[in-house]
């Protein structure tokens, strides 16, 4: 039987998707190695990964891939195996279940072109500056994984609605794009924050597209301020998966229910469908599941 050959548009469409996906993962890699650098944790880039030696802090992979050809053996080699290891397959096309891994999550990589129209924001957004600031806004985040030497990083930018609304966001410059992250909504309209978010991170960075990675609600949040789907990720954890027994919610959830987006997640493995809808973020940080989604 004769072959086809692929026509050069449908080439250069999946060279060009791919090429988005790179410079959204290598934004994430970059926000992910400011972190760990700020925890002194030593990390180290190559072109088809970026690895930290020793155990990342919590929500935070060990890994992530910025090629589809990544080494997976070559990545391994260079980070610390054991209970909480992650990767993430920024191109969902690893098998690391031969390694002892189970899927944690699967998520969708987003972009936001800067030709696209922006509205003001709505509510009063200010920069953190401060380490009290940033204690603060991480409290609101509930992962404390933030420490003050980020403040110094020309490329990473914290963002606050105040105590009014305790809502948040960061976003970091890499890959050629402007990464919005961290994003939670505290008392607010979580697709108010989202349309804020996209309104405070073009004024501040003109002409360069935006980024991100989202699942669930999130995602649905982000297209509906005009980001577009890009490509497919996976998050990989080290040790078996724990599927924790579901409790019955009494009355209303506490002011301490967040929204809380996807660039982070915390250690204990959930259905992914499940953890945006059914998790309450205690002030330990970590999700405590209240009941299946039906």
């Amino acid at each position: 039987m004769l072959m086809r050959p692929v026509p050069a548009f449908a080439t250069c469409q999946y060279l060009r998707v791919t090429d988005l996906v790179v410079e959204g993962a290598v934004c994430n890699a970059t926000w992910c190695d400011a972190v760990c650098r700020s925890h002194a944790l030593p990390t180290q880039w190559t072109e088809d990964a970026w690895t930290v030696a020793r155990r990342s802090p919590d929500g935070y992979p060990d890994a992530v891939t910025l090629s589809p050809a990544a080494d997976l053996r070559a990545v391994l080699g260079r980070i610390e195996e054991g209970a909480g290891c992650s990767v993430k397959d920024s191109f969902a096309v690893l098998d690391l279940a031969p390694h002892g891994f189970h899927v944690l999550f699967e998520a969708t990589w987003i972009r936001r072109s800067a030709v696209q129209p922006t509205g003001p924001a709505t509510l009063d957004w200010r920069e953190v500056r401060s380490p009290a600031e940033l204690a603060r806004w991480s409290r609101g985040h509930e992962l404390d994984a933030f420490g003050p030497a980020l403040l110094d990083s020309g490329d990473l930018r914290f963002y606050s609605s105040g105590s009014a609304t305790g809502a948040g966001f960061a976003v970091n410059r890499g890959g050629g794009v402007v990464g919005i992250s961290n994003l939670f909504a505290g008392s607010a309209d979580p697709m108010v924050v989202w349309s804020d978010a996209v309104a405070v991170a073009t004024r501040a960075n003109p002409g360069v597209d935006l980024a991100g990675y989202e699942l669930g609600r999130d995602l649905e949040f982000a297209l509906a301020v005009g980001f577009v789907q890009t490509g497919s990720l996976r998050v990989w954890m080290l040790g078996p998966q724990r599927r924790p027994r579901p409790r019955p919610v009494r009355g209303q959830l506490s002011s301490r229910t967040r929204t809380v987006s996807t660039c982070c997640w915390n250690l204990t493995s959930f259905p992914p469908s499940r953890v945006h809808t059914w998790a309450i973020f205690t002030t330990a940080g970590s999700p405590e599941l209240l009941c299946f989604h039906a």
